[in-house]
């Protein structure tokens, strides 16, 4: 397999959590709302309908990607990734849409990865490449937004 090849199957893996992350911000800019799963412990931006956002985005790319079930544990694994990112970040005390570098990066990453393992375990050269890639394209998407008047800040 050559290094495009590997580089393109790491992306196709991750695609249903990629799109969870991305899609979340977007569904939850548009609308209000949604049941919190835990105002107290995960703060009222993390909701049951992301969680519901989750297993049908997840499944709709896995089903035009690789699988419907991984896309849906991938999905899931995303969402978990950032309740249990916003949980540790109100445990340090950083207030909501503060930022908390790496956490804010990887959150939905590893929870797609510790998820997805259930369904089908990615090559550990997916998550090598999926890593460092993932804090170029969390950088330059904030930044876009941001620039698009979507954000408040570009982080």
């Amino acid at each position: 397999m050559s290094v495009i090849d590997l580089i393109v199957a790491a992306f196709v893996y991750y695609l249903p959590a990629y799109a969870v992350n991305g899609g979340m911000f977007f569904v939850g800019s548009m609308v209000e709302g949604g049941f919190p799963v835990s105002t107290k412990w995960i703060g009222p931006r993390k909701t049951f309908d992301g969680l519901f956002f989750a297993i049908c985005c997840g499944l709709s790319v896995g089903f035009l990607v690789s699988s419907p079930q991984l896309g849906v544990f991938l999905g899931i694994g995303a969402w978990l990734g950032t309740v249990g990112s916003s949980f540790v970040k109100r445990q340090l005390g950083i207030k909501p849409s503060a930022p908390a570098p790496v956490l804010d990066q990887l959150d939905f990453v590893l929870g797609a990865t510790l998820l997805g393992i259930f369904v089908e375990a990615p090559k550990v050269e997916y998550f090598l490449i999926i890593v460092p890639a993932t804090f170029f394209i969390h950088r330059a998407m904030n930044i876009l937004a941001y620039k698009a008047g979507l954000k408040d800040v570009p982080y």
